[in-house]
Formats: structure tokens, C-alpha cells, sequence
């Protein structure tokens, strides 16, 4: 039975319990519940009660509903673009305001000569600024068990862990992800998941170093590579399919 004919049956039924006189009628067909005919009324109008309530969630979900359909996607006017060695200062300009001082130049730049394409910068086509960046490193055999040991990005980084070109179902790391403003975090986070799934990622690794991450790695449901880590300590993964 759909919802417009229960709300159907359970007007009529209110209506009738609340404003016609059905009480002479029951007492003569049905003797024993007599005495009980008195609560009808309140019956009746606790249904019509309910119905107004059923009504007014309903609405509230329509217009939850079209206000999510007409509302600009996080991703509008953003889009990835490559990274150039030019534009790595100011990438680690804005890791550092979001993330903190642990992302140097240095490092950064030898990530980006081992594999150019790990990292991305977002960009608002609109001003043609860049708003946000995020790395992904896809992941060496050694890597992923580097990883799974919480013994991957260090004081010396070792390259190895790290392969050169992405691989069809290979692991990813996700190194960092920053943007600038409360829009483009939201785009940069939407940009991230479309960007695994076009490199066919299997699984994704990450290692929250703020708060955000922290949030973020609770929000997606990300587990535990080991069940005895403290969220903000441990080491984290998905399957790319489960990033929703």
C-alpha cells in the first residue's frame, strides 16, 4: 500500500471518528465495547494528529529534496589541473597554512620528480587561481607494507616505496590533501574520489595528521589497519568502491 492511500484511509478514519456521531451505531453492533465509546473522539483526532505530522515530514523531505538538486555542486568551478615545478612553492604554501610545516619544498619537490602525476593541483577556472592540491602516491609492493607498519613517510624518504607510473588496481597512498575555503575543501574531496576511481584504485591508504583528516577518515568509514591504533595515530584504509 503506498503513502497517499494510507494518508487516505487515515483521514477518512480520523474524520469520521472526530465529527460524525458513529457511537449509536457501534454500541448496537458491537454491545461489548459500550462503555469504551467515549475515547473515539480522541481517537480520532490523535489520527488526524499523526496525519498533520506525516504531512509536514513529508514536505520537509520535498524540500530537502530540490534544495540538494538546485544547489551548486562543490565541484562547480573547480577543476584538476597538472602540476608544474613552478607551482610547487605555492602548493607547499598552502599545505602548510592547512596542514602544518611537516610539508617542505624539499620533499615535495623529490616526490614530484619520482612521479609527476601523483600530484594535483584545483583549480578555480573562473580566476584561474589554484585553490587546493592533494598527492597520491601509488604504492610499491614494499610500499604498502611500509604503510601497513605506520613506517612510510619519515625523516628520509625512500623513494622505492613509491612506483613511478599508476597501475591498474594498485594501492594508493594519499599523502595530503589541502584547500582554501570551506567549498573548495568540500570540491577538492569529490575531485579526489573521481580522480581513484579513474586510476582504478583498489585501495587507499592514509595516515590523518590533523583534525580534519582525523574528521574525514571517520566520516568515510575508513578501518583500521591495525584494530589497536588510536585514530589519530594509526594508519587508515578503503577500498575505492567504499569512498562514497
Amino acid at each position: 500500500m503506498n503513502r497517499t492511500l494510507i494518508a487516505i484511509v487515515v483521514f477518512l478514519f480520523g474524520t469520521t471518528l472526530t465529527f460524525v456521531d458513529v457511537k449509536d451505531w457501534i454500541a448496537a453492533e458491537f454491545p461489548a465495547v459500550a462503555p469504551y465509546l467515549f475515547l473515539l473522539k480522541y481517537v480520532g483526532v490523535v489520527l488526524l494528529a499523526l496525519l498533520a505530522l506525516l504531512a509536514v515530514i513529508e514536505l520537509i523531505g520535498w524540500i530537502v529534496e530540490a534544495s540538494v538538486r538546485l544547489m551548486p555542486s562543490t565541484q562547480a568551478n573547480l577543476a584538476l589541473r597538472p602540476v608544474k615545478a613552478d607551482d610547487l612553492p605555492l602548493i607547499v604554501e598552502i599545505a602548510n597554512k592547512q596542514i602544518g610545516p611537516q610539508i617542505t619544498l624539499e620533499s615535495t619537490t623529490k616526490l614530484y620528480r619520482h612521479n609527476p602525476k601523483s600530484i594535483r593541483k584545483i583549480v578555480n577556472i573562473k580566476c584561474s587561481k589554484t585553490v587546493g592540491y592533494f598527492c597520491v602516491l601509488p604504492l610499491t609492493r614494499k610500499g604498502e607494507e611500509q604503510v601497513k607498519q605506520r613506517d612510510l613517510i619519515g625523516v628520509e624518504q625512500d623513494l622505492s616505496c613509491f612506483a613511478k607510473t599508476f597501475r591498474k588496481h594498485s594501492p594508493v597512498y594519499i599523502g595530503s590533501i589541502a584547500a582554501e575555503g570551506l567549498r573548495p575543501r568540500a570540491g577538492a574531496l569529490e575531485l579526489l574520489k573521481s580522480y581513484l576511481i579513474s586510476k582504478e584504485v583498489t585501495k587507499a591508504y592514509a595516515r590523518p595528521a590533523t583534525r580534519h583528516g582525523v574528521r574525514l577518515v571517520k566520516r568515510h568509514k575508513f578501518k583500521a589497519v591495525s584494530g589497536f591504533d588510536r585514530i589519530e595515530e594509526g594508519v587508515y584504509v578503503i577500498r575505492a568502491a567504499e569512498f562514497v
